[in-house]
């Protein structure tokens, strides 16, 4: 059984069911109303869903039931919510209307966007459009997850299954293992007296009213963010440095400071192996406010040296190291030798590592710089409701897509991502197979391991194996020590 993971921090959001608005404070800043607790998964640190989010949201419900007959209940009269939840790749929980309407989950084995429905769901579909759903009838009256049980009809693999009761009520879901099987994932148990409440009488809004309603409490995030940054540039008395990855929480803090007055230098860590839409908006964003950049450069080190490393991993970081934290350390010594303030757009809830980091902290790398994050406490949504607020221009990415800028191919990376940088990125990603290829072939290793991304990890790993079991591939890619044996390019 794995450990649950317990996060130090957790970010609360409530949902105004009257402005239909989710909202970040228990009372509703627009109507005054009380405002209802949404249950999330931890942290909590939910965002607002784009454009791009929308399109895969469309995506996944055509692939579960054929047909768009009954999405307006996903897509709801309210700005989406999107909040990760656990999973072994990539699984975002969807709030609509101040409910969970399902979840929109990445399947390494199809490669595709899914949507799981929620119990709420479940049942509007099956109230309005029955013959969407692949239903099955069960005498049992109670189910665990994981159950297998059999049924009188093949039902297509992987297909998702809602489970009824003799009355007809909507009591789990489960997936079809093929020739009769069912798996159950989720046994909710017969409900009576549960009142839906129509779509038409829910008040339509949409990011304009959360973000006007949300005015103030933007101010004075924003205000006490200021004045922490501005008590510690009095108190350091060393040159001021924003640390600007291209990502709209580097973008965020380097606003903040710019608003009290602080031009700070802009340090850019370039490992060369960044998106260019990255590059471009560091680029961008130092020419439109008039500031400085020192850029911290890897140049061609990571194409140099993935052919004598090897590929990195989870567990074989060199990249990090090699790419990342050495320009780092050279161009910081080089820069401020004498030590220097640097503003960094870390969050809490961002990992684990990250919500138990201090405000105010020293890199072992760079040991001069003292460097703290005005943005450490804010969510996501926080984040989203300034660059909002304040019309920056942020990432595009962010607009296609993605939610974490860094490394193409980090191996940090879910499959989710790799295969939206494939997408996206075709010529880039085909250099990045060629070294792939060249790894595969020289360890014998099977184009799952391409395919798949279990080059993500070097040594045997929970869900490489798993996943590489499931794909029939397990001893071919498990045998870790073959990956040092005779590593590098040979020589003439």
């Amino acid at each position: 059984m794995s450990r649950r993971i317990t996060w130090p921090k957790i970010k609360r959001v409530w949902w105004c069911y009257n402005c239909n608005i989710p909202v970040m404070e228990s009372v509703c800043p627009r109507c005054g109303g009380v405002a209802k607790r949404l249950s999330l998964s931890d942290p909590g640190d939910a965002r607002p869903a784009f454009e791009r989010d929308y399109k895969f949201l469309y995506s996944a419900y055509l692939y579960e039931f054929g047909t768009s007959r009954g999405f307006e209940y996903v897509l709801g009269r309210s700005p989406a919510l999107l909040n990760k939840a656990p999973y072994y790749d990539e699984m975002k929980e969807v709030i609509v209307d101040g409910v969970h309407v399902g979840r929109l989950y990445f399947e390494p084995l199809l490669r595709r966007w899914r949507f799981r429905l929620s119990r709420l769901t479940a049942e509007r579909l099956y109230s309005a459009y029955p013959d969407i759903l692949e239903t099955v009838v069960v005498d049992k009256k109670r189910f665990f997850h994981g159950d297998v049980f059999r049924v009188d009809r093949d039902i297509e693999r992987w297909k998702q299954v809602v489970l009824l009761d003799r009355s007809g009520r909507v009591v789990g879901l489960g997936y079809s293992k093929g020739r009769g099987k069912i798996m159950v994932h989720s046994w909710w148990g017969p409900q009576d007296g549960g009142v839906d409440v129509p779509l038409e009488t829910l008040r339509k809004s949409d990011m304009g009213d959360v973000i006007e309603a949300h005015r103030d409490y933007i101010r004075v995030l924003a205000s006490r963010a200021k004045k922490f940054v501005a008590v510690m540039h009095s108190k350091v008395a060393k040159p001021a440095v924003i640390s600007f990855s291209g990502g709209k929480d580097s973008l965020a803090s380097l606003h903040l400071a710019l608003g009290i007055g602080i031009e700070p230098l802009v340090l850019f860590n370039n490992t060369g192996i960044e998106l260019p839409e990255t590059v471009e908006t560091v680029y961008r964003t130092v020419d439109r406010y008039g500031l400085r950049l020192v850029e911290a450069s890897a140049g061609e080190r990571f194409w140099g040296s993935v052919y004598e490393l090897g590929i990195p991993g989870r567990d074989y970081r060199w990249c990090c190291k090699v790419c990342k934290l050495a320009p780092l350390s050279l161009t910081v010594k080089q820069n401020w030798p004498d030590g220097g303030l640097n503003i960094v757009g870390q969050r809490a809830f961002e990992s684990i590592d990250r919500a138990r980091s201090p405000r105010v902290w020293r890199l072992r790398w760079a040991p001069t710089m003292l460097n703290l994050s005005p943005i450490l406490e804010w969510s996501q949504f926080d984040v989203w409701l300034y660059i909002l607020y304040n019309k920056l221009e942020a990432n595009p990415l962010y607009f296609m897509g993605y939610e974490r800028i860094g490394c193409f191919m980090c191996p940090a990376s879910t499959m989710a991502e790799l295969e939206l940088v494939s997408q996206t990125h075709r010529e880039l990603w085909g250099r990045w197979l060629e070294v792939l290829g060249y790894w595969a072939k020289r360890l014998e290793l099977p184009a799952e391991w391409i395919d798949y991304g279990l080059w993500r990890w070097n040594a045997p790993a929970r869900y490489k194996s798993m996943l590489a079991a499931r794909l029939g591939v397990r001893e071919r890619v498990d045998d870790w020590r073959k990956t040092f044996k005779g590593s590098g390019r040979p020589r003439g």
